[in-house]
């Protein structure tokens, strides 16, 4: 198996395990199972990049985009700045009890794309 692939395979595997695990971490009813789920998809965030970043090192390749995330945006921020309007639309319409954590990741865009900003 060519290298590049190889990578591209582990990360794909991991990231897919991430979304995976946070969606079996919303639906399920079990408190025990919903707080190690949520531990478990938390922590894989910085262990896929660290092996992203060993991986690179060692071998020198960067992996492809999977497939699964691939998207039709040319970077992070033009990204997030959509998301963000997106957000603003949703924060409009929700109800009141849900407006609050909308803002939260509203917020959370803009703290954001103002990293981004920065050198």
């Amino acid at each position: 198996m060519p290298l590049r692939k190889m990578v591209t395979d582990i990360l794909e595997k991991l990231f897919q395990a991430q979304v995976l695990t946070h969606y079996w971490h919303l639906r399920t009813s079990s408190y025990a199972e919903h707080k190690a789920l949520n531990k478990f998809y938390e922590e894989l965030v910085d262990m896929i990049d660290s092996l992203a970043e060993a991986l690179i090192g060692k071998y020198g390749t960067k992996p492809e985009i999977p497939k699964m995330i691939m998207l039709d945006k040319p970077d992070a921020k033009t990204y997030l700045k959509e998301l963000g309007d997106y957000m603003d639309v949703y924060i409009q319409q929700a109800s009141p009890d849900c407006q609050d954590l909308m803002i939260d990741i509203k917020n959370l865009i803009n703290t954001t794309l103002y990293l981004l900003e920065l050198k």
